[in-house]
């Protein structure tokens, strides 16, 4: 079984939460935002960078959907 379908097993699909406040309370959720976040990383695809008002920074937005 590959990973996201392990991932996917075990999300209780009744529930998507609407916050990271929610994901955050089930382990399912973190560790699917660990590897999306780990798969950004790896791909060097995204940079966590601080926040200044004099540039035009792009936001990032978790959504919880099964």
């Amino acid at each position: 079984m590959t990973l996201n379908k392990t991932l996917i097993a075990k999300i209780d699909n009744k529930h998507e939460p609407s916050t990271f406040k929610e994901a955050s309370k089930h382990e399912c959720w973190m560790e699917a935002m660990k590897v999306e976040y780990d798969a950004l990383m790896k791909n060097q695809t995204w940079d966590l960078v601080p926040y200044l008002n004099e540039k035009n920074v792009i936001d990032n937005k978790w959504i919880y959907k099964v």
